[in-house]
């Protein structure tokens, strides 16, 4: 398939399905990550799920028949949670790294460099592919604190919920709903 075909050369591939999605939509990629990329490109190669929920441990058995199979050597597996501020380049975003997978990369043959240096690596990429359109990007983190940051920063509809609380006091001052909403909004944009 076509997507296999990219999956084998690309040097970052996005995973961004709804989870219940994920086994069907890598069914078919499994163990083909970076598989056919230069053999000059010393670096490995990065994949990144922006899926929610889905634990490195669960992502890695879909992406790999073994944990510890060759593949799994060749790859570099990142899971980062945007918010929903994303859509407007004002988010924020945490990336997490998963350690034995480092050091199974790290030990390959077919890659230069200790854990730091794959560390390193992977950072970049995710600045890199994240970091513009995202806004802020954090990391690497531990897991359990991605799932902790998600639950109180994910989508922030709360804040949603405090400028139209801002606005509706503007309103109940005698100022007009569009410039009360606006005045509510640029407030919190600015602190």
């Amino acid at each position: 398939s076509s997507c296999r075909c990219l999956a084998e050369v690309c040097d970052v591939t996005i995973i961004g399905v709804k989870p219940q999605m994920a086994q069907a939509a890598l069914g078919d990629l499994k163990d083909s990550w970076g598989s056919k990329r230069s053999a000059g490109n010393t670096n490995p190669a990065l994949v990144l799920s922006i899926m929610t929920g889905l634990q490195l441990s669960n992502l890695k058995r879909l992406l790999f028949t073994f944990s510890t199979s060759e593949a799994a050597s060749r790859v570099i597996v990142v899971r980062a949670m945007p918010n929903t501020a994303l859509l407007v380049c004002r988010g924020i975003s945490a990336f997490t790294l998963d350690q034995l997978n480092l050091q199974q990369v790290a030990s390959s043959k077919k890659t230069r460099g200790d854990e730091q240096a794959l560390t390193q690596h992977a950072t970049e990429c995710v600045h890199g592919v994240l970091g513009g359109h995202v806004g802020v990007v954090v990391g690497p983190i531990q897991e359990h604190l991605l799932h902790a940051i998600v639950a109180y920063a994910g989508a922030p509809a709360w804040l949603a919920i405090f400028i139209e609380s801002l606005s509706d006091a503007g309103v109940a001052l005698g100022v007009p709903r569009v410039m009360a909403n606006r005045f509510a909004a640029e407030t919190c944009f600015g602190a």
